[in-house]
Protein backbone atom coordinates (compact mmCIF):
# COMPACT_ATOMS: atom_id res chain seq x y z
CA UNK A 1 0.00 0.00 0.00
CA UNK A 2 1.21 3.36 -0.77
CA UNK A 3 1.54 6.12 1.93
CA UNK A 4 -0.02 8.66 2.46
CA UNK A 5 1.57 12.42 0.47
CA UNK A 6 2.73 14.77 2.82
CA UNK A 7 2.19 18.22 1.06
CA UNK A 8 2.73 20.23 4.52
CA UNK A 9 0.93 21.88 7.77
CA UNK A 10 -0.41 18.46 8.35
CA UNK A 11 -2.71 18.22 11.52
CA UNK A 12 -1.20 14.92 12.90
CA UNK A 13 -3.40 14.45 16.23
CA UNK A 14 -6.98 15.21 13.85
CA UNK A 15 -10.36 13.78 13.20
CA UNK A 16 -12.53 15.49 11.59
CA UNK A 17 -16.00 15.81 13.79
CA UNK A 18 -19.10 13.44 12.91
CA UNK A 19 -21.56 15.45 10.89
CA UNK A 20 -24.20 17.47 12.70
CA UNK A 21 -26.68 15.75 10.66
CA UNK A 22 -26.24 12.15 10.04
CA UNK A 23 -27.17 10.57 6.85
CA UNK A 24 -26.59 9.97 3.24
CA UNK A 25 -25.00 12.49 0.93
CA UNK A 26 -26.47 10.45 -2.36
CA UNK A 27 -28.56 13.65 -3.47
CA UNK A 28 -25.32 16.40 -3.75
CA UNK A 29 -23.61 13.06 -4.85
CA UNK A 30 -25.79 12.73 -7.80
CA UNK A 31 -25.71 16.65 -8.29
CA UNK A 32 -21.59 16.36 -9.14
CA UNK A 33 -21.68 13.55 -11.40
CA UNK A 34 -24.21 14.84 -13.13
CA UNK A 35 -22.24 18.30 -13.07
CA UNK A 36 -18.63 17.43 -13.51
CA UNK A 37 -17.95 15.91 -16.97
CA UNK A 38 -17.01 11.96 -16.35
CA UNK A 39 -13.25 10.47 -16.21
CA UNK A 40 -9.76 12.54 -16.10
CA UNK A 41 -8.18 13.75 -13.03
CA UNK A 42 -10.58 15.26 -10.13
CA UNK A 43 -9.22 16.04 -6.64
CA UNK A 44 -11.64 16.32 -3.82
CA UNK A 45 -10.30 18.90 -1.12
CA UNK A 46 -11.70 18.19 2.39
CA UNK A 47 -14.01 15.49 3.67
CA UNK A 48 -15.81 13.48 0.40
CA UNK A 49 -18.83 10.88 0.73
CA UNK A 50 -17.23 7.70 0.62
CA UNK A 51 -20.18 6.41 -1.74
CA UNK A 52 -19.10 9.46 -4.22
CA UNK A 53 -15.90 8.78 -4.60
CA UNK A 54 -16.30 5.09 -5.65
CA UNK A 55 -18.59 6.36 -8.41
CA UNK A 56 -16.46 8.37 -9.29
CA UNK A 57 -13.91 5.51 -9.78
CA UNK A 58 -16.17 3.17 -11.31
CA UNK A 59 -16.47 5.52 -14.19
CA UNK A 60 -12.43 5.62 -15.30
CA UNK A 61 -11.63 9.11 -12.70
CA UNK A 62 -8.56 9.51 -11.03
CA UNK A 63 -9.57 10.99 -7.60
CA UNK A 64 -7.04 12.80 -5.70
CA UNK A 65 -8.10 13.42 -1.68
CA UNK A 66 -6.88 16.29 0.39
CA UNK A 67 -7.18 15.87 3.92
CA UNK A 68 -6.06 17.94 6.80
CA UNK A 69 -6.47 15.06 9.60
CA UNK A 70 -3.32 12.81 9.57
CA UNK A 71 -5.41 10.33 11.09
CA UNK A 72 -8.51 10.54 8.25
CA UNK A 73 -5.71 10.16 5.86
CA UNK A 74 -4.26 7.26 6.71
CA UNK A 75 -8.13 6.18 7.25
CA UNK A 76 -8.64 6.68 3.70
CA UNK A 77 -5.55 5.19 2.35
CA UNK A 78 -6.59 1.77 3.59
CA UNK A 79 -9.91 2.28 2.59
CA UNK A 80 -8.93 2.82 -0.92
CA UNK A 81 -6.38 0.83 -1.09
CA UNK A 82 -5.86 -0.75 -4.68
CA UNK A 83 -7.91 2.12 -6.38
CA UNK A 84 -6.74 4.70 -8.37
CA UNK A 85 -7.29 7.16 -5.27
CA UNK A 86 -4.49 8.79 -3.88
CA UNK A 87 -4.37 10.57 -0.25
CA UNK A 88 -2.50 13.69 0.50
CA UNK A 89 -2.44 14.97 3.83
CA UNK A 90 -1.90 19.00 4.90
CA UNK A 91 -3.69 22.46 4.57
CA UNK A 92 -5.03 24.00 0.62
CA UNK A 93 -2.21 26.82 1.61
CA UNK A 94 0.74 23.99 0.65
CA UNK A 95 -0.96 22.05 -1.83
CA UNK A 96 0.84 22.79 -4.99
CA UNK A 97 -0.37 19.92 -7.31
CA UNK A 98 -2.39 21.26 -10.47
CA UNK A 99 -3.52 20.57 -13.83
CA UNK A 100 -7.19 18.49 -12.76
CA UNK A 101 -10.28 18.39 -15.15
CA UNK A 102 -12.46 18.98 -11.89
CA UNK A 103 -12.34 20.38 -8.11
CA UNK A 104 -14.61 19.70 -5.54
CA UNK A 105 -14.87 21.51 -1.92
CA UNK A 106 -17.83 19.83 -0.83
CA UNK A 107 -17.49 20.05 2.54
CA UNK A 108 -17.13 23.82 3.52
CA UNK A 109 -14.20 26.21 3.16
CA UNK A 110 -12.94 26.07 6.25
CA UNK A 111 -12.07 22.12 6.87
CA UNK A 112 -8.83 23.33 4.22
CA UNK A 113 -7.51 25.39 6.99
CA UNK A 114 -5.01 24.76 9.63
CA UNK A 115 -3.88 26.45 12.71
CA UNK A 116 -0.64 27.41 10.69
CA UNK A 117 -2.82 29.27 7.70
CA UNK A 118 -6.55 30.18 7.97
CA UNK A 119 -7.09 30.80 4.54
CA UNK A 120 -10.34 33.82 4.03
CA UNK A 121 -13.00 32.52 1.52
CA UNK A 122 -11.65 34.53 -1.53
CA UNK A 123 -8.22 33.04 -0.90
CA UNK A 124 -9.42 29.87 -0.34
CA UNK A 125 -11.52 29.89 -3.49
CA UNK A 126 -8.44 31.25 -5.48
CA UNK A 127 -6.04 28.63 -4.39
CA UNK A 128 -8.67 25.86 -5.54
CA UNK A 129 -9.36 27.68 -8.72
CA UNK A 130 -5.10 27.61 -9.64
CA UNK A 131 -5.45 23.85 -9.14
CA UNK A 132 -7.47 23.44 -12.26
CA UNK A 133 -6.21 22.86 -15.93
CA UNK A 134 -8.34 25.15 -18.64
CA UNK A 135 -11.53 24.37 -19.27
CA UNK A 136 -11.64 22.31 -15.56
CA UNK A 137 -14.93 22.61 -13.21
CA UNK A 138 -15.00 24.22 -9.97
CA UNK A 139 -17.57 23.08 -7.58
CA UNK A 140 -17.63 24.77 -3.79
CA UNK A 141 -19.90 24.40 -1.16
CA UNK A 142 -19.85 27.09 1.24
CA UNK A 143 -22.35 27.35 4.72
CA UNK A 144 -24.78 30.56 5.00
CA UNK A 145 -24.10 32.15 8.10
CA UNK A 146 -27.85 33.60 7.39
CA UNK A 147 -29.73 30.32 6.44
CA UNK A 148 -32.71 28.85 7.99
CA UNK A 149 -30.73 26.28 9.98
CA UNK A 150 -28.76 29.12 11.66
CA UNK A 151 -32.24 31.48 12.26
CA UNK A 152 -34.23 28.60 13.77
CA UNK A 153 -31.26 27.18 15.93
CA UNK A 154 -30.99 29.18 19.29
CA UNK A 155 -27.47 27.51 19.37
CA UNK A 156 -26.50 28.93 16.08
CA UNK A 157 -23.19 30.94 16.43
CA UNK A 158 -21.97 29.12 19.66
CA UNK A 159 -19.57 26.42 19.48
CA UNK A 160 -20.10 23.81 21.27
CA UNK A 161 -17.80 23.04 24.22
CA UNK A 162 -16.60 19.56 22.36
CA UNK A 163 -15.46 21.97 19.19
CA UNK A 164 -11.68 21.79 18.66
CA UNK A 165 -12.00 23.39 15.54
CA UNK A 166 -14.02 26.32 14.44
CA UNK A 167 -16.26 25.49 11.30
CA UNK A 168 -16.96 28.82 9.75
CA UNK A 169 -19.09 30.60 6.93
CA UNK A 170 -18.95 32.70 4.26
CA UNK A 171 -18.97 36.53 5.21
CA UNK A 172 -20.90 37.74 1.89
CA UNK A 173 -24.42 36.93 0.13
CA UNK A 174 -25.33 34.48 -2.62
CA UNK A 175 -24.95 36.91 -5.26
CA UNK A 176 -21.72 38.70 -4.17
CA UNK A 177 -20.09 34.94 -3.95
CA UNK A 178 -21.55 34.19 -6.71
CA UNK A 179 -19.85 37.22 -8.53
CA UNK A 180 -16.57 36.93 -6.28
CA UNK A 181 -15.80 33.51 -8.46
CA UNK A 182 -16.86 34.74 -11.57
CA UNK A 183 -13.40 37.08 -10.99
CA UNK A 184 -11.68 34.51 -10.65
CA UNK A 185 -12.40 33.42 -14.66
CA UNK A 186 -14.95 31.23 -14.02
CA UNK A 187 -17.55 31.23 -16.35
CA UNK A 188 -21.19 29.60 -16.18
CA UNK A 189 -21.31 30.46 -12.67
CA UNK A 190 -24.69 28.28 -11.53
CA UNK A 191 -26.08 28.14 -7.75
CA UNK A 192 -27.86 25.60 -5.61
CA UNK A 193 -29.55 26.36 -2.43
CA UNK A 194 -28.95 22.91 -0.32
CA UNK A 195 -31.57 21.89 2.18
CA UNK A 196 -31.73 21.20 4.76
CA UNK A 197 -27.73 22.01 5.67
CA UNK A 198 -24.40 21.48 4.50
CA UNK A 199 -23.95 17.56 5.95
CA UNK A 200 -26.34 15.13 3.89
CA UNK A 201 -28.53 17.36 2.13
CA UNK A 202 -31.77 15.70 0.87
CA UNK A 203 -32.69 19.13 -1.46
CA UNK A 204 -29.99 20.60 -4.01
CA UNK A 205 -31.98 23.06 -5.71
CA UNK A 206 -31.04 25.68 -8.03
CA UNK A 207 -31.56 28.96 -7.71
CA UNK A 208 -34.35 29.42 -10.66
CA UNK A 209 -35.80 26.05 -9.36
CA UNK A 210 -36.77 27.66 -6.32
CA UNK A 211 -40.21 27.92 -6.68
CA UNK A 212 -43.33 26.80 -4.78
CA UNK A 213 -43.99 24.23 -6.56
CA UNK A 214 -41.38 22.43 -5.05
CA UNK A 215 -41.06 23.37 -1.88
CA UNK A 216 -43.19 20.62 -0.16
CA UNK A 217 -40.38 18.60 -1.19
CA UNK A 218 -37.67 21.00 0.18
CA UNK A 219 -39.42 21.58 3.81
CA UNK A 220 -39.78 17.84 3.82
CA UNK A 221 -36.12 17.80 4.64
CA UNK A 222 -36.91 19.10 8.37
CA UNK A 223 -38.04 17.51 11.30
CA UNK A 224 -38.81 17.77 14.65
CA UNK A 225 -36.79 16.97 17.68
CA UNK A 226 -37.88 17.32 21.36
CA UNK A 227 -34.21 17.42 21.90
CA UNK A 228 -33.04 20.10 19.46
CA UNK A 229 -35.50 23.29 20.06
CA UNK A 230 -35.67 25.68 17.84
CA UNK A 231 -36.39 29.25 17.65
CA UNK A 232 -39.18 29.02 14.64
CA UNK A 233 -40.27 25.88 12.83
CA UNK A 234 -37.79 26.11 9.86
CA UNK A 235 -40.45 24.51 7.46
CA UNK A 236 -42.72 27.53 7.58
CA UNK A 237 -39.78 29.84 7.61
CA UNK A 238 -38.39 28.45 4.32
CA UNK A 239 -42.09 28.04 2.92
CA UNK A 240 -42.49 31.62 3.54
CA UNK A 241 -38.95 32.63 2.10
CA UNK A 242 -39.38 30.26 -1.28
CA UNK A 243 -42.83 32.58 -1.98
CA UNK A 244 -41.60 35.71 -0.89
CA UNK A 245 -38.38 34.84 -3.68
CA UNK A 246 -35.11 34.34 -1.12
CA UNK A 247 -35.22 31.11 -1.04
CA UNK A 248 -32.08 30.62 -2.22
CA UNK A 249 -30.75 33.77 0.33
CA UNK A 250 -31.91 31.71 3.23
CA UNK A 251 -30.99 28.36 2.14
CA UNK A 252 -28.78 26.59 4.66
CA UNK A 253 -25.39 26.36 2.11
CA UNK A 254 -25.10 26.77 -1.71
CA UNK A 255 -23.20 25.10 -4.24
CA UNK A 256 -21.50 27.12 -6.63
CA UNK A 257 -20.15 25.48 -9.72
CA UNK A 258 -18.16 27.01 -12.45
CA UNK A 259 -15.92 26.16 -15.09
CA UNK A 260 -12.86 28.06 -16.48
CA UNK A 261 -12.71 28.81 -20.18
CA UNK A 262 -14.85 31.32 -22.26
CA UNK A 263 -18.57 31.48 -20.92
CA UNK A 264 -21.13 29.08 -23.34
CA UNK A 265 -23.51 32.32 -23.74
CA UNK A 266 -25.97 29.54 -23.06
CA UNK A 267 -28.41 29.13 -19.73
CA UNK A 268 -28.90 24.99 -19.01
CA UNK A 269 -31.85 24.05 -17.81
CA UNK A 270 -33.30 25.04 -13.89
CA UNK A 271 -32.15 21.76 -12.27
CA UNK A 272 -33.28 20.40 -8.77
CA UNK A 273 -32.06 17.15 -7.01
CA UNK A 274 -33.88 15.63 -4.21
CA UNK A 275 -35.50 12.97 -1.98
CA UNK A 276 -37.71 12.95 1.10
CA UNK A 277 -35.86 11.90 4.32
CA UNK A 278 -36.56 8.19 4.07
CA UNK A 279 -34.47 5.10 4.77
CA UNK A 280 -31.59 4.07 2.30
CA UNK A 281 -33.29 1.23 1.00
CA UNK A 282 -36.41 3.25 -0.30
CA UNK A 283 -34.02 5.89 -1.33
CA UNK A 284 -34.35 7.59 -4.77
CA UNK A 285 -32.64 10.59 -6.06
CA UNK A 286 -35.07 12.72 -7.78
CA UNK A 287 -33.54 14.96 -11.11
CA UNK A 288 -35.99 17.39 -11.80
CA UNK A 289 -35.76 19.94 -14.85
CA UNK A 290 -37.92 22.98 -16.00
CA UNK A 291 -38.61 23.68 -19.80
CA UNK A 292 -41.46 25.61 -21.53
CA UNK A 293 -43.88 22.52 -20.51
CA UNK A 294 -42.96 22.84 -16.63
CA UNK A 295 -40.83 20.14 -14.47
CA UNK A 296 -39.74 16.82 -15.66
CA UNK A 297 -38.45 14.15 -13.48
CA UNK A 298 -36.55 11.33 -13.71
CA UNK A 299 -35.27 8.97 -10.93
CA UNK A 300 -31.74 8.79 -10.65
CA UNK A 301 -29.45 5.47 -9.89
CA UNK A 302 -30.65 1.18 -9.77
CA UNK A 303 -34.60 1.43 -11.43
CA UNK A 304 -35.04 -2.02 -9.10
CA UNK A 305 -38.32 -1.61 -7.11
CA UNK A 306 -37.81 -1.08 -3.51
CA UNK A 307 -39.82 -3.72 -0.94
CA UNK A 308 -39.29 -3.90 2.52
CA UNK A 309 -41.63 -4.94 5.82
CA UNK A 310 -44.74 -4.73 3.51
CA UNK A 311 -44.16 -1.51 1.77
CA UNK A 312 -42.71 -1.10 -1.88
CA UNK A 313 -41.25 2.01 -3.66
CA UNK A 314 -41.61 2.17 -7.27
CA UNK A 315 -38.59 4.50 -8.93
CA UNK A 316 -40.29 3.95 -12.81
CA UNK A 317 -43.40 5.94 -11.53
CA UNK A 318 -41.67 9.17 -10.57
CA UNK A 319 -40.69 9.32 -14.37
CA UNK A 320 -42.27 11.46 -16.50
CA UNK A 321 -44.26 15.61 -16.01
CA UNK A 322 -44.46 16.83 -12.53
CA UNK A 323 -48.42 17.45 -11.57
CA UNK A 324 -48.35 21.65 -11.92
CA UNK A 325 -50.05 23.47 -8.70
CA UNK A 326 -50.01 24.16 -5.01
CA UNK A 327 -49.57 20.91 -2.23
CA UNK A 328 -53.13 20.49 -0.69
CA UNK A 329 -51.69 21.29 2.68
CA UNK A 330 -50.72 24.65 1.34
CA UNK A 331 -53.62 25.61 0.22
CA UNK A 332 -55.39 24.21 3.72
CA UNK A 333 -52.73 26.39 5.63
CA UNK A 334 -53.92 29.55 3.58
CA UNK A 335 -57.46 29.26 3.78
CA UNK A 336 -57.01 27.94 7.70
CA UNK A 337 -55.11 31.36 8.14
CA UNK A 338 -57.47 33.42 6.79
CA UNK A 339 -60.72 31.25 8.93
CA UNK A 340 -62.09 30.44 5.08
CA UNK A 341 -63.97 27.11 6.46
CA UNK A 342 -65.40 27.65 2.78
CA UNK A 343 -62.22 26.70 1.02
CA UNK A 344 -61.16 23.90 3.85
CA UNK A 345 -64.64 22.45 3.31
CA UNK A 346 -64.51 22.39 -0.22
CA UNK A 347 -60.80 21.27 -0.60
CA UNK A 348 -61.18 18.23 1.86
CA UNK A 349 -64.27 16.85 0.82
CA UNK A 350 -63.24 16.90 -2.77
CA UNK A 351 -59.88 14.95 -1.16
CA UNK A 352 -62.10 12.45 0.41
CA UNK A 353 -64.07 11.58 -2.47
CA UNK A 354 -60.51 11.71 -4.42
CA UNK A 355 -59.31 8.84 -1.92
CA UNK A 356 -62.32 6.55 -2.55
CA UNK A 357 -61.87 6.68 -6.18
CA UNK A 358 -58.13 5.15 -6.05
CA UNK A 359 -55.82 2.49 -4.62
CA UNK A 360 -51.77 3.44 -3.03
CA UNK A 361 -53.35 5.56 -0.59
CA UNK A 362 -50.46 4.96 1.44
CA UNK A 363 -48.68 7.78 0.34
CA UNK A 364 -51.48 10.37 -0.34
CA UNK A 365 -51.20 12.91 2.85
CA UNK A 366 -52.38 16.28 2.31
CA UNK A 367 -48.32 16.96 1.63
CA UNK A 368 -47.63 14.69 -1.31
CA UNK A 369 -51.24 15.88 -3.17
CA UNK A 370 -50.85 18.47 -5.85
CA UNK A 371 -54.35 20.33 -6.72
CA UNK A 372 -53.82 20.96 -10.19
CA UNK A 373 -57.08 22.69 -10.36
CA UNK A 374 -58.31 19.95 -12.75
CA UNK A 375 -58.60 17.59 -9.93
CA UNK A 376 -56.09 16.07 -7.28
CA UNK A 377 -53.14 14.18 -8.28
CA UNK A 378 -49.98 12.84 -5.77
CA UNK A 379 -46.62 14.81 -6.31
CA UNK A 380 -44.60 11.06 -5.03
CA UNK A 381 -46.55 8.61 -6.66
CA UNK A 382 -44.30 5.87 -6.63
CA UNK A 383 -45.34 4.42 -2.85
CA UNK A 384 -47.57 0.98 -2.19
CA UNK A 385 -48.62 -1.42 0.37
CA UNK A 386 -49.40 -5.13 0.66
CA UNK A 387 -52.57 -3.91 2.84
CA UNK A 388 -53.92 -0.90 1.62
CA UNK A 389 -56.01 1.01 4.08
CA UNK A 390 -59.65 1.77 3.73
CA UNK A 391 -60.29 5.80 2.41
CA UNK A 392 -61.44 6.36 5.72
CA UNK A 393 -58.50 5.31 6.84
CA UNK A 394 -55.98 7.00 4.85
CA UNK A 395 -58.57 10.43 5.05
CA UNK A 396 -58.44 10.04 9.34
CA UNK A 397 -54.49 9.26 8.99
CA UNK A 398 -53.93 12.53 7.02
CA UNK A 399 -56.24 14.95 8.36
CA UNK A 400 -54.39 14.13 11.71
CA UNK A 401 -50.86 15.08 10.41
CA UNK A 402 -52.70 18.53 9.54
CA UNK A 403 -53.76 18.59 12.90
CA UNK A 404 -50.14 18.18 14.03
CA UNK A 405 -48.76 20.22 11.53
CA UNK A 406 -51.53 23.29 12.46
CA UNK A 407 -50.53 22.68 16.19
CA UNK A 408 -46.91 21.84 16.31
CA UNK A 409 -46.76 25.56 13.56
CA UNK A 410 -48.73 27.42 15.69
CA UNK A 411 -50.94 28.24 12.36
CA UNK A 412 -53.80 30.66 12.88
CA UNK A 413 -56.93 28.44 12.13
CA UNK A 414 -60.78 28.66 12.91
CA UNK A 415 -60.80 26.19 15.64
CA UNK A 416 -60.42 27.09 19.55
CA UNK A 417 -56.97 27.38 20.81
CA UNK A 418 -57.35 24.36 23.75
CA UNK A 419 -58.89 21.65 21.66
CA UNK A 420 -56.89 18.37 21.35
CA UNK A 421 -55.26 17.27 18.43
CA UNK A 422 -57.57 14.02 18.39
CA UNK A 423 -60.66 16.73 18.47
CA UNK A 424 -59.32 18.46 15.88
CA UNK A 425 -58.86 15.46 13.78
CA UNK A 426 -62.12 14.50 14.38
CA UNK A 427 -63.52 17.88 13.64
CA UNK A 428 -61.80 18.11 9.82
CA UNK A 429 -62.98 14.63 9.34
CA UNK A 430 -66.73 16.51 10.00
CA UNK A 431 -65.75 19.14 7.29
CA UNK A 432 -64.85 16.89 4.45
CA UNK A 433 -68.39 14.66 5.71
CA UNK A 434 -66.59 12.11 7.76
CA UNK A 435 -67.74 10.62 10.84
CA UNK A 436 -65.17 9.27 12.72
CA UNK A 437 -64.66 8.75 16.77
CA UNK A 438 -61.72 9.07 18.89
CA UNK A 439 -60.65 4.83 18.12
CA UNK A 440 -60.66 5.57 14.42
CA UNK A 441 -58.47 8.65 15.24
CA UNK A 442 -55.55 6.00 17.40
CA UNK A 443 -56.10 3.67 14.55
CA UNK A 444 -55.05 6.18 12.01
CA UNK A 445 -52.12 7.36 14.64
CA UNK A 446 -50.57 3.31 14.71
CA UNK A 447 -50.91 3.00 11.05
CA UNK A 448 -48.92 6.53 10.70
CA UNK A 449 -46.43 5.36 13.51
CA UNK A 450 -46.18 1.85 11.43
CA UNK A 451 -45.29 3.51 8.27
CA UNK A 452 -42.99 5.72 9.97
CA UNK A 453 -40.66 3.28 11.34
CA UNK A 454 -40.53 0.89 8.13
CA UNK A 455 -39.85 4.08 5.86
CA UNK A 456 -37.18 5.63 8.09
CA UNK A 457 -39.52 8.68 8.48
CA UNK A 458 -39.50 11.43 11.23
CA UNK A 459 -42.35 9.13 13.85
CA UNK A 460 -45.07 11.80 14.55
CA UNK A 461 -44.86 15.45 14.76
CA UNK A 462 -45.31 17.03 18.39
CA UNK A 463 -48.20 18.25 19.56
CA UNK A 464 -46.67 21.07 20.66
CA UNK A 465 -45.29 24.26 19.40
CA UNK A 466 -42.15 22.97 17.68
CA UNK A 467 -40.32 26.86 18.18
CA UNK A 468 -39.94 29.01 20.68
CA UNK A 469 -41.85 31.34 18.43
CA UNK A 470 -44.89 29.24 17.64
CA UNK A 471 -45.10 28.36 21.55
CA UNK A 472 -45.17 32.40 22.00
CA UNK A 473 -47.79 32.56 19.42
CA UNK A 474 -49.92 29.40 21.25
CA UNK A 475 -49.35 31.39 25.16
CA UNK A 476 -50.47 34.78 23.34
CA UNK A 477 -53.74 32.84 21.95
CA UNK A 478 -54.46 30.85 24.79
CA UNK A 479 -54.10 33.84 26.73
CA UNK A 480 -56.78 35.84 24.60
CA UNK A 481 -58.97 32.54 24.66
CA UNK A 482 -58.57 32.58 28.78
CA UNK A 483 -59.26 36.93 29.22
CA UNK A 484 -62.30 36.52 26.65
CA UNK A 485 -63.58 33.64 29.04
CA UNK A 486 -62.83 35.18 32.04
CA UNK A 487 -64.77 38.39 30.82
CA UNK A 488 -67.58 36.30 29.84
CA UNK A 489 -67.43 35.06 33.48
CA UNK A 490 -67.52 38.19 35.02
CA UNK A 491 -70.18 39.41 32.47
CA UNK A 492 -72.24 36.91 33.77
CA UNK A 493 -71.36 37.02 37.52
CA UNK A 494 -72.40 40.94 37.34
CA UNK A 495 -75.40 39.76 35.29
CA UNK A 496 -76.36 37.45 37.90
CA UNK A 497 -75.90 40.29 40.84
CA UNK A 498 -78.36 42.89 38.66
CA UNK A 499 -81.07 40.17 38.45
CA UNK A 500 -80.84 39.40 42.08
CA UNK A 501 -81.01 42.98 43.36
CA UNK A 502 -83.69 43.65 40.76
CA UNK A 503 -85.58 40.80 42.45
CA UNK A 504 -85.36 42.11 46.40
CA UNK A 505 -86.07 45.70 45.02
CA UNK A 506 -89.31 43.86 43.36
CA UNK A 507 -89.93 41.55 46.66
CA UNK A 508 -89.89 44.93 48.40
CA UNK A 509 -92.31 46.23 45.88
CA UNK A 510 -96.54 47.53 47.25
CA UNK A 511 -97.25 45.60 43.77
CA UNK A 512 -95.49 42.66 45.12
CA UNK A 513 -97.02 42.60 48.46
CA UNK A 514 -100.80 43.08 47.07
CA UNK A 515 -100.30 39.84 44.75
CA UNK A 516 -98.83 38.16 47.72
CA UNK A 517 -102.17 39.09 49.70
CA UNK A 518 -104.51 38.27 46.46
CA UNK A 519 -102.26 34.69 45.47
CA UNK A 520 -101.85 33.37 49.41
CA UNK A 521 -105.19 32.07 50.37
CA UNK A 522 -105.00 30.28 46.74
CA UNK A 523 -101.94 29.27 47.55
CA UNK A 524 -102.86 27.50 50.74
CA UNK A 525 -105.60 25.89 48.91
CA UNK A 526 -103.72 24.17 46.07
CA UNK A 527 -101.29 22.56 49.32
CA UNK A 528 -104.52 21.95 51.32
CA UNK A 529 -106.11 19.54 48.41
CA UNK A 530 -102.75 18.11 48.00
CA UNK A 531 -102.44 17.03 51.61
CA UNK A 532 -105.31 15.56 51.45
CA UNK A 533 -105.28 13.48 47.99
CA UNK A 534 -102.40 11.71 49.87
Amino acid sequence: MDAVNLAGEEMLDWMEPPADRPGSAAVLSQAIRDLIPPGGRVLIAGPGDDELIRSLVATGTHVDLLLRGHTDAETAQTAYAGLPVTVHNGSLNMFGRTGYDAVLALGGIARLNTPEHVLSWPDAVAALRRTLRPGGTLAVVVANPFGADRIADPRSGVRASNDDWPTGTASRPVTGLGDALTTLDLADVRTFGLFPGLDAPTAVVERAALTEQLSGLITSAWAWSPDHPVVTDPRRLVRDAIRAGLGCELAPAWLFVGHTGTPTGSAPAATAYADRPVAPDFAVVQVLRADADGWHREPAGEPAQRTKNGFTRSPELLAGRVSAGPMVEDVLLDACGQHDLATVRTLLTRYVAWLRTRDGRIGATLDNVVDTGDGLELFDPSWASTTEPTAETAATRAFLRFAQRLRSGAYENPWPVGVSVERLTITLAATAGLTITLDDVRTAADLDAEIAAALGEPTGESTAPEGQREALATVARLTTALAEAQAQTTFLEELVVKRDRQLADLRRSVTFMIGRVVTGPLSALRKARRRLRR
